[in-house]
């Protein structure tokens, strides 16, 4: 949703939250996985694909050995599976 949308419906429930705070919210969250998102892209992964992929096959990692095969230098583009 928009952040204009956002801060419409904040300001009508009494929160007046300007849309900057809401982007700068935005820029925080994201920082801590861009360089991630950057890795996987140097090893030609598609970022949405491995950040799904991670999602879903880091909990189920129980050894290092098995979160290590997580790393996007050791997956290829077929060993990527959404859902």
């Amino acid at each position: 949703m928009p952040l204009y949308r956002q801060e419409t419906i904040l300001k009508r429930i009494g929160v007046g939250l300007p849309r900057a705070t809401l982007a700068n919210w935005m820029i925080q969250a994201g920082s801590p996985i861009q360089p991630l998102i950057e890795i996987a892209k140097a090893n030609r992964l598609e970022p949405y694909a491995y950040s799904r992929h991670l999602y879903i096959e880091l909990p189920k990692g129980a050894t290092v050995d098995a979160i290590e095969a997580l790393l996007p230098g050791n997956l290829s583009k077929d060993q990527i599976r959404i859902g």
